[in-house]
């Protein structure tokens, strides 16, 4: 798996905090730079910035380009949402990498931020779950456009059941972009709202940013004025 590294030009610290950006697809279509865009537009505000490949399940492409019918995708999605946490693996996995070469990149090992859309922000998400317990160390703060929590304690959809969010605080600050209507998830029900107020009942942070009308909204960069102000309350700069 890859990732490339976009650098500040202006920013000479030795601590500069990182955002991995992740890309959506529906784990069939799509690689890493698909997010370049939004990680040259946030390295200008003095992140560090990453975008990241992720293993893919394109024998699950049916789900995206509608060539499954509508009452056969559950079977399909009990595949798709456990290849989930191999995305969140990988994830935690280039932000280990990054870690790691940290003094070398002039980064920080400790103020991550993961920035994701679509699949890419429900598997962002997916990073609260408990699984993940003990490879959260350092993330601050997760965007998603356009994702759902793959928790749904209501079992109105059970096959986007994934896991329990995690025990821990605190848990990274989320915060999530998303239309009124967002039909982006064929035979799911994403409500990334009713998410969102799960997450903040649960005592974990979630803030929810709803933009109006019906869409899937795709670019970081164009939500820079909700982000950033995020992004400083989480990881600083």
């Amino acid at each position: 798996l890859l990732l490339n590294l976009y650098e500040p030009t202006e920013n000479t610290n030795t601590d500069k905090p990182v955002l991995i950006f992740v890309y959506g697809g529906g784990m069939c279509i799509g690689d890493r730079l698909q997010q370049e865009q939004s990680a040259i537009a946030f390295a200008k505000y003095g992140y560090v910035t990453a975008t990241i490949d992720y293993r893919m399940r394109y024998d699950l492409c049916g789900i995206s380009d509608g060539s499954v019918a509508e009452e056969d995708i559950p079977a399909y999605y009990g595949q798709f949402i456990l290849s989930m946490k191999d995305v969140a693996a990988d994830i935690l996995d280039a932000k280990s990498f990054l870690v790691n070469r940290a003094s070398s990149y002039g980064i920080s090992s400790s103020k991550f931020g993961i920035v994701g859309w679509s699949v890419g922000g429900t598997t962002s998400e997916a990073i609260l779950l408990q699984d993940f317990d003990n490879q959260r160390a350092g993330i601050g703060g997760i965007v998603t456009l356009s994702g759902f929590f793959p928790v749904n304690p209501a079992n109105a959809n059970p096959t986007a059941n994934l896991g329990t969010l995690s025990s821990q605080r605190p848990l990274p600050a989320v915060q999530v972009i998303s239309h009124d209507i967002d039909a982006g998830f064929r035979g799911v029900d994403a409500d990334a709202g009713r998410d969102c107020l799960y997450i903040s009942s649960q005592g974990a942070s979630c803030t929810y940013v709803e933009l109006p009308g019906e869409g899937h909204p795709l670019d970081a960069f164009d939500h820079v004025t909700e982000i950033i102000p995020f992004l400083k309350n989480t990881l600083g700069l």
